[in-house]
């Protein structure tokens, strides 16, 4: 036994299913005149074609270690003043030069905008 969603009567034989104001709703058949004929949720076109959504990763260059300590040496900074500007320890920024550590892209930022160098590679990789 069902109910009428819009009226409240009992429907005998057939419900009507019908969308009134973006709402579906089961419904007897004097009621069934109130909206459009519910045909079922349409299948979305397809607007964009799948390699756009491929997204596209920054990564720090292969041979960062050199990079960094010829551009500290070249500017004539100790491990500790070029700690200081890119707010990491002496300690952190030995590791980088001996590669022992890889900066992430955010870090390799820092780098790069103290020592005037390029790390980060925009969009060399992807997320296959």
């Amino acid at each position: 036994m069902s109910f009428c969603e819009l009226c409240g009567s009992q429907i005998n034989g057939p419900a009507f299913t019908i969308v009134v104001e973006n709402v579906v709703m089961n419904v007897c058949r004097s009621c069934s005149r109130h909206g459009k004929a519910y045909t079922g949720p349409r299948k979305a076109k397809k607007r964009y074609v799948e390699e756009e959504f491929k997204f596209r990763f920054a990564t720090v260059r292969s041979d960062y270690s050199k990079v960094i300590r010829e551009a500290r040496e070249r500017l004539g900074l100790s491990y500790d003043e070029l700690g200081s500007r890119i707010k990491e320890g002496g300690p952190v920024v030995k590791l980088l030069e001996e590669g022992k550590f890889k900066p992430d892209p955010v870090m390799a930022k820092k780098i790069e905008s103290s020592l005037g160098v390029k790390l980060v590679l925009e969009g060399s990789g992807t997320n296959e």
